[in-house]
């Protein structure tokens, strides 16, 4: 318990990695986060102008309408 006493009046030792670490993985985070809304608004992008399709269920075909 006097061990611990003695390390809460010490800097954490580690504090400049630590910050360094956390902002890149911001950037990482941000970044697929980025790829990710990109990838989001190819696909709307790419059913807005893709034909309508609707299934033929008496022939279990898909057919555009």
């Amino acid at each position: 318990m006097e061990a611990a006493k003695n390390e809460i009046g010490k800097p954490f030792e580690f504090e400049a990695s630590l910050q360094h670490l956390v902002a890149r993985q911001s950037e990482i985070n941000s970044a697929l986060e980025f790829k990710e809304l990109q990838q989001e608004q190819l696909l709307m992008k790419e059913e807005s102008h893709a034909p309508e399709r609707a299934w033929d269920h008496d022939h279990l075909q898909e057919i555009e309408c």
